[in-house]
């Protein structure tokens, strides 16, 4: 593992490559969860409104 990071390093095209893809993947993973958030508190606040209704 370290000597194909260290491959990857010395290569500049691959490197650069390699951390745009990481940079792209942590920006929709950011989104997927901040996503997730929003959509999870409407959840929450209709399930707590449904358990209030009922007796």
């Amino acid at each position: 593992m370290y000597k194909l990071l260290k491959k990857l390093l010395k290569d500049d095209s691959r490197g650069l490559a390699m951390v745009e893809y990481v940079l792209i993947a942590s920006l929709i993973a950011l989104c997927i969860c901040g996503g997730i958030r929003l959509v999870g508190n409407s959840y929450v606040r209709i399930y707590n409104n449904v358990s209030d209704s009922l007796p």
